[in-house]
């Protein structure tokens, strides 16, 4: 695909050309819905990196609010840490910003995967909220 502008521009690999009334959020943290998928738990404190699109970036769980009842009766659990399969709210800081938009107004724009800074492994999805 090519995309042609009027400007000349300098945009690379990552970069984001979007609508002057529709600009991301620009932030260093945020909170998502996360699914975790690795034996090892999630718990505050622990160190991942966030892949959001092409770009990475070390983040940190700055506070894990609660699970989510596996069965949506709206009863949430409290919980200080993920196990396999869990599905929680978690805050994330970041080492850098990112531009983001809520999942459920941009899909593409409003999901990552956490990657284990240790194995490398796909350790979690999320959706910011």
């Amino acid at each position: 695909m090519t995309i042609t502008l009027e400007d000349e521009i300098n945009l690379s690999r990552g970069d984001m050309l979007v609508k002057a009334n529709d600009l991301p959020t620009i932030e260093k943290q945020f909170t998502a819905t996360i699914s975790w998928m690795d034996s090892k738990p999630l718990s505050a404190g622990n160190k991942y990196v966030v892949q959001h699109g092409v770009n990475k970036v070390l983040a940190k769980v700055d506070q894990v609010h609660h699970k989510i009842a596996p069965d949506y009766s709206g009863v949430d659990v409290d919980a200080q840490a993920l196990g396999m399969n869990d599905i929680a709210e978690v805050s994330f800081r970041l080492n850098k910003p990112i531009f983001y938009d809520k999942f459920k107004n941009h899909r593409t724009n409003g999901s990552f995967i956490l990657i284990d800074t240790q194995s490398n492994n796909t350790v979690g999805a999320g959706f910011i909220s």
